[in-house]
């Protein structure tokens, strides 16, 4: 797979499970469980920017290309993606 359609569709999953995992959604129990430690909970489902690196690294390893090279700038890269598209959300609210 390419890498943007790769990052679109990485992107759309952090946002996916970002949502999915807020109270009052069918991932509330999760929220709840990954609740208390700060450093499980940010990288997994509580900041999206940061959820690049859990979910970035499990689609790139599963249908990227699976470069050690190209993996580091990707992740990054989607981070940054992320932030920008939190940042359009919140102008957007």
């Amino acid at each position: 797979m390419k890498l943007f359609p790769l990052m679109l569709l990485n992107a759309l999953v952090i946002m996916g499970v970002h949502e999915a995992t807020r109270i009052g959604e069918v991932g509330e129990q999760i929220a709840r469980k990954l609740d208390d430690p700060d450093w499980l909970r940010k990288p997994t489902i509580g900041c999206q920017p940061c959820m690049a690196s859990v979910w970035g690294t499990l689609l790139f390893w599963t249908i990227g290309p699976r470069d050690w090279k190209t993996y580091p700038f990707y992740v990054l890269a989607l981070s940054g993606l992320m932030r920008f598209i939190v940042r359009i959300n919140d102008k957007l609210k």
